[in-house]
This record gives structure tokens, sequence and C-alpha cells, in this order.
């Protein structure tokens, strides 16, 4: 005897098939963030028209990209079940974020020192701080796209692999502009935005695993 429900599922089955386009390597998918450094650096120029134009500081920023680069490369293999990183590799990439972005300011810091104009401590460091949120943040749902187009198991660390790399380039993109390299100023608002984009990335991640489990729920 032929079991109708289970041939009526085979029929819902290859309907619904169709070809899937396999995902390119993580490493050329990374490369989306070039292009978007570039856009942000372009809106930055109508609005800021005065860049920095000395060759450490364009080299910091370019080493701070290339970092970010790392990051979302190591995330977006996340998203790939089989290929994703080990805790250490995890540990290896913040502490590498963290050395990046602390030791390029620090250098600028050493070589040329430039303070905050007295009394305009917390303007200039709002403006910084909003700044890279405008461009880092974008730059995490992007990334979070592409990661959610495999099927990373680890939704939340997909995230904040993402926001890392997001937070650290907007640094980048950022310090072509922004000449202020005291210490307080750095952390405040350099650094600082760079932990509030990874944590965005990781309650993106969180949100999508929710989702996930919610869905399984419902087809069960």
């Amino acid at each position: 005897m032929v079991d109708v429900s289970l041939e009526k599922l085979k029929a819902e089955v290859a309907r619904d098939l169709a070809p899937v386009r396999p995902l390119r390597p993580a490493w050329v998918r990374a490369l989306i963030l070039l292009p978007c450094a570039v856009l942000g650096f372009g809106l930055l120029a109508l609005l800021f028209p005065r860049w920095q134009l000395n060759g450490l500081a364009w080299t910091l920023g370019a080493l701070q990209m290339l970092v970010a680069y790392a990051i979302l490369w190591v995330g977006l293999r996340e998203a790939v079940p089989g290929q994703g990183p080990g805790a250490p590799a995890l540990g290896l990439a913040a502490l590498v974020a963290t050395l990046a972005v602390g030791g390029a300011n620090a250098l600028l810091l050493y070589l040329r020192p430039m303070g905050v104009p007295a009394g305009m401590d917390w303007r200039f460091a709002v403006h910084c701080f909003r700044i890279e949120l405008l461009l880092g943040l974008p730059a995490v749902a992007l990334g979070f796209w592409l990661a959610a187009r495999g099927f990373p198991l680890r939704p939340a660390v997909a995230g904040v692999l993402g926001g890392l790399s997001a937070g650290v380039a907007a640094s980048g993109v950022w310090s072509l502009f922004c000449p202020l390299n005291d210490l307080p100023h750095l952390l405040a608002s350099h650094i600082g935005p760079i932990g509030v984009v990874a944590f965005a990335g990781f309650l993106t991640g969180s949100w999508w695993a929710r989702r996930r489990r919610r869905a399984r729920r419902d087809l069960s």
C-alpha cells in the first residue's frame, strides 16, 4: 500500500527544490569591506572636505583596514559549518583588533601629538563617537547579511566578529579626518565606538539565533 501522506510530502519537497549558487570563499566575500570603506571616505569628504595628507596617518589607517578585513574574513568563515575558528582564534582576533587600533593611535600620539583645544573636549568626543557609529552600524548589517547567507552555527559569534570588523574599519576611515590623538579622546571617541559596534553585532546575531529557533519550533 502506498503511503499517500509520504508521497504528498515528497511532492512538496520536489516543488521547493531549486539550484543553489555556492558561496564564494570567505576571503572573496570579505573584499566587500574595501568598496564600503571607499564609499564611507567619499561621503565624509563631501561633509568634511579637509582630510589628513600626512603619510603616516594614511599608512596607519590602511593598517586598520587590513585588520578589519582579516576579522571579517574570520567572521565569514564562522558562517560556514565546519570552517568556523575555535576559541583561541576568536580570542586572537579580538586581541589583534585591540592592538592594531591601540598601537596605531599610540604611534600617532608619540610621533605627532595633537591635543583637543581647551574647553572643547566633550564636543569633539561626541562628534567623533557619533561619526564612527554612523560609519560602523550600517557595515554591521551588511556583514551579518553576508554571514547569514551561510549557516552560522554560532550567530552571536559571527555577529561580534562582523561588528568588530566594522568598528575597526570605521575607526580607520575616520582617523583620516580627525587629527586629534590625545589619550582620553582616543579611548573615548575612537576606540570606544568599536566596542559599541561589536556589541551591536552580538545583539544582531543573538536576535537571528532566536528567530531561527522559533522557526524550528513552528515547523515541529
